[in-house]
């Protein structure tokens, strides 16, 4: 199963970029703590510390890895199935001044998954609005 979204904002794709795979970012729209080697093959651990939140450290591996262009991660926890949470690719595009996030969410196949893909769906909006508002610029 893929879900996909996309968002559309005036921040230059290098700072959409860093938003979305350096730690001190990602804790800002994404989750409550980061550690990020931003490299392919590199290492990526988060938390969410909020009530309801998994216990278990969301662990990765950066599997794709292209300066300003693209970034895929595949990882997950004792949380989920398998503890697999599918691969979550990032592909930026710039037009003028403007840059596009797209978002792929490969959740694996099987009727476990299916809780857990009811709640990426809900999930994945309200973080990809906090990035927006992350980086909108304030006056």
């Amino acid at each position: 199963m893929e879900l996909r979204f996309e968002i559309v904002t005036a921040a230059p794709v290098g700072r959409v970029f860093k938003a979305v795979t350096e730690a001190e970012h990602l804790v800002r729209w994404f989750c409550d703590t980061a550690e990020s080697e931003a490299e392919q093959g590199g290492r990526l651990r988060l938390r969410w510390n909020r009530p309801g939140s998994e216990h278990h450290p969301y662990e990765a591996r950066w599997v794709a890895f292209a300066q300003n262009q693209k970034a895929a991660f595949r990882g997950g926890h004792a949380g989920y199935p398998h503890g697999d949470a599918g691969l979550i690719e990032f592909t930026l595009t710039a037009d003028g001044f403007e840059s596009t996030l797209a978002v792929r969410h490969a959740i694996p196949d099987g009727d476990e998954y299916i809780p857990i893909i009811k709640a990426f769906t809900e999930a994945w909006p309200r973080a990809l609005k906090r990035l927006a508002d992350y980086l909108t610029p304030t006056s």
